[in-house]
């Protein structure tokens, strides 16, 4: 609970002090938002607002849990897990590619950044490494992040092994492109209103926090009381939701109407795609064939 703490502390400060800060250097770049001109004309008074502000929501939540994971370690001796490593990837890569359109807007000083097929080329990418990568590492239960599947409850739904390993593989690529391009197109699609996006980011993610840390409390095996979970890491997802939130409830404070700041596709995407990866567990199983990725 103190790592959790931490956690929510570090990402808290790193984003009330962070935000105020790239406020004034984005002012100073003179990088600020461009409205579309076919939108509604009482936006057009937003324009000139500094965007980038995407840029210390990811910040806020790499360090924070960098902090709770270096606390963990230093008291406890655990190690940082592969299923917190790639979610962590996940959410960084595609706040690249926003920070690569955001930065290319304020370049170009239009509303218009990287192509729509630019933007799915690099989302293909970056979800395409993540799948991958998910079906090699391992967590602590000794299987790896995800298993070519999907279920929806503890149970498989779909095993993708039923045309072999190659097709299950390009399977659950495709599944892993569709649900993150999804989510993060999702989310970018709700960044349209002062405080919108960093809002409902904030309520899901403190949602996502509780579900977690119910479940490391109910894990199976474990003495206990009442339902239990058979579930991989919940903690350390647990603690990037939890970083997430007050990541957004920081944010939030500067960027409520009238928002001296926009997260922009930065923060965005990465949140759509943060906020899909805490949302998805793994359920573990003694059988490697009945284990299913529940993304």
């Amino acid at each position: 609970m103190i790592a959790l703490i931490i956690g929510i502390l570090t990402s808290l400060i790193v984003t009330l002090i962070g935000t105020p800060l790239l406020i004034r250097i984005v002012h100073k770049l003179n990088y600020g938002q461009y409205i579309r001109q076919d939108g509604p004309k009482s936006h057009q008074v937003k324009r000139g607002t500094p965007t980038l502000g995407g840029v210390v929501i990811v910040l806020a939540i790499v360090l924070g849990w960098g902090a709770s994971a270096l606390y963990r370690y230093l008291t406890e001796g655990v190690a940082p897990t592969w299923a917190a490593g790639l979610a962590l990837f996940a959410m960084v890569s595609m706040g690249l590619l926003g920070f690569i359109d955001d930065f290319a807007k304020v370049r170009k000083k239009q509303n218009e950044g990287l192509t729509v097929g630019g933007k799915f080329f690099g989302q293909v990418v970056f979800a395409t490494i993540f799948a991958i990568l998910a079906l090699i590492v391992p967590t602590r239960s000794g299987f790896p992040v995800a298993q070519a599947g999907m279920s929806f409850i503890e149970k498989p739904f779909l095993n993708f092994n039923f045309a072999g390993r190659l097709v299950a593989t390009i399977l659950f690529v495709v599944w892993v492109n569709f649900l993150m391009a999804a989510w993060t197109n999702a989310v970018n699609l709700s960044d349209g209103l002062d405080g919108l996006c960093a809002g409902s980011s904030m309520i899901a993610f403190a949602g996502y926090a509780v579900i977690a840390v119910w479940q490391m409390y109910h894990l199976k095996g474990q003495s206990h009381s009442g339902f239990s979970y058979s579930v991989s890491d919940p903690l350390d997802l647990g603690i990037i939701a939890c970083c997430a939130a007050v990541a957004c409830l920081g944010f939030l404070w500067y960027n409520c109407n009238p928002a001296s700041i926009f997260m922009g596709d930065t923060g965005s995407l990465a949140l759509g795609v943060c906020s899909q990866r805490c949302r998805s567990s793994r359920t573990p199983s003694s059988s490697r064939s009945s284990s299913v990725a529940c993304l």
